[in-house]
This record gives C-alpha cells, sequence and structure tokens, in this order.
C-alpha cells in the first residue's frame, strides 16, 4: 500500500476519479461478473446519454458498430452485449478490437470511415472504453501495481454518419486519419515515451487535467479531452482540431476534424459540465501536471 500510495502522489491524478467496486472490496474481488457489471455501466451509461442527446437517430438506424477495449474480452463480446440490450439490427456489421491499447479510439473512427465509404445512408456507433477491473494486479511483483494506480473507469460513445439529412446537425467532419504502426523495430515494441516542451504548450492542458480528473481511461481518454475544450468554448466554427492517441505496440492514430458549427456545450451529459467549478483549472505550467510522467524506480 505505501509502494501504491508512492506511485499515486507522483502520477497527478486527482481525488474524484473512479475506482472499480471490486477494489472497494477488502480483499479486492475482480472476478468475471464484477468486470461485466463494470463493463455495462459504463457502456449502457455513455449509450443511454448518446441516444438521448442525438434524438434522431434510433437503435434501428445503426448499420455499424465497432467496441474496443483492450483487455476484457468476454464471451458473448461485449459488442454483442451492447447488441442484445438495443435490438440492433440482425445485419449489422459489429466489430470487437482488443488488445490495442490508448490509440484503439482513433483506430474505431479509422476503421467506420472505411467502412462508411462502402455502405451508404447508414450510421456508425463507436464505444471506447478500458475495464479496469479486469487490470486489477493482487500479488506481489511492484511494477505489476501501476496500472492499479493509474487507470480508471470510463468511456465514450461517439455516433458518425454519411446520411445528407444528418450533415446539418453534425458538429465535426472528418477530414483526414492516419495510423502508424511501429512494432516491427525492437525500440518501438518495447517502449512508449511522452514528454512535452519546454514551454509547456496550452494544448496539453486538456490531456492534463483529464488525467487529474478521470484518471487514465486509455482509449476514451482523447474524447474526455475534446469535451473539456467544447466546455472551454474553444471549438470556433470552421476550427480544424487534431486528435493524436498513442498505444503499446507501439502505434500512434492521429485524426483531424473540422467543426461544422461553433460548439458552445452545456448539457448534463458533457462530463465536464459539473466540474468546472471544482477542477483546478489555473494551468500556469506548474504543479503535479508536470511531475506525473516521472514515476519513481521499481526496487
Amino acid at each position: 500500500m505505501d509502494y501504491m500510495k508512492m506511485i499515486m502522489d507522483k502520477v497527478g491524478l486527482g481525488d474524484n476519479t473512479y475506482l472499480p467496486l471490486a477494489l472497494h472490496q477488502d480483499p479486492p474481488n475482480p472476478c468475471m461478473a464484477a468486470a461485466r457489471q463494470e463493463a455495462e455501466c459504463v457502456m449502457f451509461g455513455s449509450l443511454d446519454n448518446l441516444f438521448e442527446k442525438t434524438k434522431l437517430v434510433q437503435p434501428k438506424d445503426i448499420g455499424i458498430l465497432i467496441v474496443n477495449c483492450s483487455v476484457f474480452h468476454p464471451v458473448p463480446s461485449l459488442s454483442s452485449m451492447i447488441v442484445h440490450r438495443y435490438k440492433l439490427e440482425h445485419n449489422i456489421l459489429s466489430y470487437n478490437l482488443t488488445g490495442m491499447g490508448c490509440t484503439a479510439g482513433l483506430l474505431a473512427i479509422r476503421l467506420a470511415n472505411q467502412l462508411l465509404q462502402v455502405h451508404e445512408n447508414t450510421c456508425a456507433l463507436i464505444l471506447s472504453t478500458e475495464n479496469t477491473t479486469d487490470c486489477i494486479y493482487v500479488g506481489n511483483d511492484e511494477s505489476k501495481f501501476i496500472p492499479n494506480c493509474t487507470f480508471r473507469v470510463g468511456g465514450a460513445a461517439i455516433l458518425l454518419s454519411n446520411r445528407p439529412s444528418h450533415k446539418k446537425f453534425s458538429k465535426y467532419q472528418l477530414l483526414h486519419d492516419v495510423h502508424t504502426h511501429g512494432a516491427s523495430l525492437d525500440r518501438s515494441y518495447k517502449s512508449i515515451f511522452l514528454e512535452e516542451d519546454e514551454q509547456g504548450d496550452e494544448s496539453m492542458e486538456a490531456s492534463k487535467i483529464t488525467l487529474q480528473r478521470f484518471g487514465n481511461t486509455s482509449s476514451s481518454s482523447v474524447w474526455y479531452e475534446l469535451a473539456y475544450a467544447e466546455t472551454k468554448r474553444r471549438i470556433k466554427r470552421n476550427d480544424r482540431i487534431w486528435q493524436m492517441a498513442f498505444g503499446s505496440g507501439f502505434k500512434c492514430s492521429s485524426l483531424i476534424w473540422r467543426a461544422t458549427r461553433s460548439v458552445d456545450s452545456n448539457d448534463l451529459t458533457n462530463p465536464w459540465n459539473r466540474e468546472m467549478d471544482t477542477v483546478d483549472l489555473n494551468f500556469d505550467g506548474t504543479g503535479p501536471f508536470y511531475d506525473y510522467f516521472e514515476l519513481p524506480k521499481l526496487s
């Protein structure tokens, strides 16, 4: 516990992040049932919010479903759990991506984009999440405690459409997607490293505050960061937004969106709208944000 506390003091997470129920028990109980419960809570909560916000699109309108979760892949699959819950059509194109790390959310966008090129007048639904229950480590190897300290519960649902009638209701237009996979090189395969420049670059604000408030939610983190920028009213019409995610392997995915309108997100389903009065938003280039990559050396 002392070792885990030392790590948590270093990584910059705030006190309001979400741990799974399995870690609230003594001893922890990372069983299959608890992992399924976490997955259902995150996925169905995100999707219920999405369908409530996009009233023009009903579950029956979804033609493509892509779910990404690196470590948890039960049978039936997570995508099948969604099909069953929302009674999606029997001919839906359904995909379940695993083992792809933090970059999988943007990879899912790329896959949906390619499918939408050949399937006209349809909608693609993407659910990006990670399962922290299935990551819990209860042994004695100190190096394996790091996921317990850094990863937290979270998820995001994204809806894409190529229906002409939906254009006037959309927030973004996808302009480019680029994916680079460097796993053929030992240097890339065995290491992952991220640091900021000497100036501290305001564009890191959303990433760092997301880490502080919600923890590392893996592939869904980029959507928490975009929601933060929306809530801060930084997205104006015709702005271009560059999303980049790095994953184990080593993989890098990059998307460029164009804002079809100025986004002034004030709905309560945006995860930040209830947080702006409580999260420390004084981003001055100092404090724990700049320390969280400096993990202690393993003994």
